[in-house]
């Protein structure tokens, strides 16, 4: 069972990337699988850049949850995905809606900075260069900086083990492959949170760990791909809407594999 001796322990904070003990981080995250950074985002960024993103959400820029061209994903791009995904490489059961936004796209959002820190933290615990594919496409790799939405009424996505990423990262000399999620709603019953039942988790030791119910917007939390988690229905009692701003958000800053790349 998780507890706060554990989370203590696991948690570091910094106003600078430079100023993280990687050494240390790097223990926590062989030891535990997962880690905590609080600092180098703050709180109001999160904020400001879901205000932004709710000023210019319409479902009209939902586009399929499959068949967009490969650089499409490469500019700032939405896209709705439902269904079990039976015609996907992956089956994986979801209902999320994709705001694709790299880092060398338009900065629409506001949200460069938390996706570079976060990226950063992805790389130096890789094992590459701080700076490696953040702004640019590098060695064949970038960085698919997007926002996830899940939204009230049953936005999800299936407990799984990431394998593609880890599988292409490996292949480039890389043993462990650490995902970095930006905290980007709370989960609680009181008025200020976002939604009050599910959300994103992965499994310690047999057990659930609903990180949005104890850490704050801006957080980054660092876990090992290989263990398994997911994203359970959101207030699955409220009914569902596409138009629907509500629910459940989060950052991610994946490597991806540039396309055009063989």
């Amino acid at each position: 069972m998780l507890t706060h001796t554990d989370i203590d322990q696991a948690t570091f904070s910094a106003e600078s990337i430079d100023d993280l003990d990687f050494m240390k981080l790097q223990s926590v995250l062989n030891e535990k699988n997962f880690a905590i950074i609080v600092g180098l985002i703050t709180h109001d960024e999160i904020v400001e850049g879901k205000r932004a993103l709710r000023k210019v959400f319409s479902i009209d820029n939902d586009n399929p949850a499959t068949g967009e061209s490969p650089a499409s994903i490469q500019e700032n791009y939405q896209k709705f995905s439902i269904g079990g995904g039976e015609l996907r490489e992956k089956d994986l059961a979801k209902c999320v809606r994709t705001f694709y936004n790299p880092i060398f796209s338009a900065d629409i959002y506001g949200l460069r900075n938390a996706f570079t820190q976060a990226a950063m933290i992805r790389n130096i615990v890789t094992g590459f260069d701080k700076k490696f594919a953040l702004d640019t496409i590098q060695d064949g790799f970038w960085t698919a900086s997007r926002v996830h939405h899940y939204p009230s009424g049953g936005g999800h996505m299936a407990g799984h083990v990431d394998d593609y990423v880890p599988t292409v990262v490996g292949k480039h000399g890389v043993d462990a492959y650490f995902q970095p999620l930006i905290v980007m709603s709370k989960k609680g019953s009181d008025g200020t949170c976002d939604y009050q039942k599910g959300g994103g988790y992965f499994v310690l030791e047999g057990e659930r760990v609903y990180y949005d119910a104890f850490l704050e917007l801006g957080t980054i939390v660092v876990y090992n791909t290989r263990i398994f988690h997911g994203v359970e229905e959101v207030d699955p009692g409220v009914a569902f809407r596409q138009d629907s701003f509500s629910g459940r958000f989060s950052g991610l800053v994946t490597m991806y594999r540039d396309f055009s790349e063989k």
